[in-house]
C-alpha cells in the first residue's frame, strides 16, 4: 500500500497498516527530506521510488516482520530492489539521534500487552 493511499485514512488506521501514528511519521518524513536535500547537493542517482513510499516499505516491514521478497512483490520490485531501499532508510533513521534505536522494535512501535 503506498503512503497516496494511506495519507486521507483515518490516523486508527495509519497506525494499524503502518505501526506508527501520523505525527511520528511525520517526524520522521522531515528527518528523510533533510538527508535527501544534503543527498541532492552531493550528487547521485535519486530513486525511482518516493520517499514517502520507501518510509512506508521500511515501516511495514519493522513492523509485520515480513520478507523482502513479499515487499518486493507488494511494490512490483526484486527483493533485493526492496533491501537496499529498506537498509538505506534505516541507516539515516539509525544515525540519526532520536531514532537510534531502531533495532528494537518493542520501543519504536510501542507494542501493547
Amino acid at each position: 500500500m503506498t503512503y497516496f493511499e494511506l495519507k486521507d485514512k483515518s490516523d486508527q488506521y495509519f497506525r494499524k497498516i503502518v505501526g506508527i501514528n501520523k505525527l511520528v511519521f511525520n517526524e520522521i518524513l522531515n528527518i528523510l527530506l533533510d538527508h535527501q536535500k544534503l543527498k541532492i547537493t552531493i550528487g547521485g542517482r535519486p530513486y525511482k521510488m518516493s520517499i514517502e513510499d520507501r518510509q512506508v516499505m521500511t515501516l511495514r516491514y519493522l513492523y509485520e516482520n515480513r520478507t523482502y521478497h513479499s515487499i518486493g512483490a507488494e511494490y512490483n520490485m526484486v527483493d533485493t530492489t526492496a533491501l537496499r531501499n529498506i537498509r538505506s532508510i534505516e541507516d539515516i533513521l539509525i544515525k540519526n539521534n532520536n531514532f537510534n534505536n531502531l533495532t528494537n522494535k518493542n520501543i519504536l512501535f510501542k507494542k501493547k500487552n
